[in-house]
């Protein structure tokens, strides 16, 4: 009697359970697509990937040091005809179903590994993962390590569920993250002690990646000399610059979030009774985020630690599906840890989250129609109509206050003849339709004022030109203290 009485009780707590998980995929999904995420670079690979649709080169016709599987995919919007800002809106798309792909992988990773009955806390790691993108809003948006965390993840639940042959669909995944971002390589550490062991399966996945690369650079035409140039450059810019000011001065309280990341581990750790994998899967963590830590450079931000922070939702995954504690002291583990992170958010960020990508888009959409066909811009980034000619080279400014792009390029040695970066001369010379009468205030001091007067005398704002004084934040109007 009790048995058939446990029975129903079980599939009716399982039910629930998957009522609420999905509830909660729903929620965070929501959460993606709306959020402010990051205008800087999310404007910028938008950009990027409508120069590339219109058949530009990087490097060579444009100057860009990331990988061009993003601008791949993201070009689609504009190779089936579609025009303008809403190409942002795609890209959140993307994002969507990468988060889906990273929801789904770390529920497989849970329950598959080993002994599958264990499945009270196969969630654990999906728990950590979304807190994370709470904690970081941009840790998860439209940029190349968002699909790379989706593709590796579905490649170690492949590698760690499949039979044999799934093994080259993993190594295609697991390629295809790796090319978008190289960091990658840094959780190679979790298909060798996660999964299945044989040398077929080994080659398989090898073949797999090395087919997927081979098969983008031939279709791409993006030659492996550009990748190797993106790779040292990128490397070259992280170490240019007078950190900790800029945008290493605003991540520094979120290096305490970060440092919070291993207690996943710690608390299914110990929930699992101390077993061997455990140790080693959360060891392998800490070592992946200190590779992290180093290869950020002077200049930290959230996506640097994005294989971390795979690595150790993966560590949470395992250690959750495998973990004997009762479901309810599970739950209450669960439930406080995430409670403690929201609390450690709303004190480190005072300021609530916003969701205003949306009136984003159409403000962008409104400075993009007051732009005449083939004029150029030259305003911020974050307010770029992303389908207009950029006035700059290099983009009006990528600087953070410590022209450290500009310092960079030409500071570099490599066999591409880049132009030589100069703010002052693109304003100078490249004569933009539209500027942003405020834009000189991003750079170095004993610019502000030969800028401020090229500006005010060769320059004008179109007074066609009406947009929200709240998007703008003031950047249209002069400040009472310019020159």
């Amino acid at each position: 009697m009790r048995v058939g009485h446990l029975q129903p009780a079980a599939k009716a707590y399982r039910r629930g359970a998957l009522s609420v998980l999905a509830l909660i995929c729903c929620a965070w999904i929501l959460f993606l697509f709306f959020q402010d995420g990051h205008r800087w670079d999310e404007s910028e690979h938008a950009h990027a990937a409508w120069l590339v649709s219109r058949g530009e080169r990087p490097l060579d016709d444009f100057f860009q040091h990331h990988q061009p599987l993003l601008w791949s995919m993201l070009g689609l919007y504009f190779r089936i005809g579609l025009t303008g800002p809403g190409v942002l809106i795609w890209g959140r798309i993307l994002v969507a179903i990468s988060g889906l792909m990273v929801f789904f992988s770390l529920w497989v990773l849970g329950r598959e590994l080993d002994e599958p009955r264990h499945v009270g806390m196969s969630w654990l790691g999906i728990v950590w993962f979304i807190g994370f993108t709470i904690l970081l809003p941009e840790l998860f948006v439209i940029r190349p390590e968002t699909i790379a965390t989706a593709a590796v993840l579905a490649a170690l639940a492949l590698w760690c569920k499949g039979p044999p042959s799934w093994a080259v669909a993993a190594g295609v995944l697991a390629g295809a993250a790796c090319y978008a971002s190289p960091r990658f390589l840094l959780v190679a550490g979790c298909f060798i002690l996660l999964g299945l062991q044989s040398w077929r399966r080994w080659l398989l996945l090898l073949a797999g990646a090395v087919g997927f690369v081979l098969l983008y650079t031939v279709v791409s035409g993006y030659p492996f000399a550009k990748v190797l140039f993106n790779l040292q450059f990128s490397a070259h810019l992280q170490r240019v610059g007078d950190a900790p000011h800029g945008i290493s001065e605003a991540f520094r309280l979120n290096l305490a979030e970060l440092a919070f990341l291993p207690l996943a581990a710690l608390l299914g750790l110990a929930m699992n009774h101390g077993r061997l994998k455990a140790i080693v899967l959360l060891g392998y963590s800490a070592i992946v985020l200190f590779a992290c830590q180093v290869a950020a450079g002077l200049f930290t931000y959230a996506q640097a630690y994005s294989p971390a922070i795979v690595a150790v939702s993966v560590t949470a995954a395992w250690i959750g599906g495998h973990s004997r504690a009762h479901n309810r002291l599970a739950g209450i583990g669960i439930g406080s840890t995430v409670v403690g992170m929201a609390l450690l958010w709303s004190m480190m960020n005072p300021q609530p989250w916003k969701f205003t990508f949306l009136s984003d888009v159409r403000a962008r959409e409104q400075l993009s129609a007051s732009i005449p066909a083939g004029g150029k811009a030259m305003v911020f980034t974050i307010h770029s109509p992303i389908t207009v000619e950029d006035a700059s080279y290099y983009g009006s400014p990528i600087w953070d206050g410590q022209d450290r792009l500009c310092r960079a390029v030409n500071g570099f040695k490599s066999s591409y003849e880049l132009p030589r970066c100069d703010f002052l001369e693109v304003l100078q010379n490249a004569k933009p339709y539209l500027i942003d009468r405020d834009i000189t205030r991003a750079m170095p001091a004993e610019d502000f004022s030969r800028a401020a007067a090229i500006i005010r005398g060769e320059y004008a704002t179109p007074t066609d030109l009406r947009l929200s004084a709240t998007y703008f934040g003031g950047l249209m109007t002069r400040r009472a203290a310019d020159p």
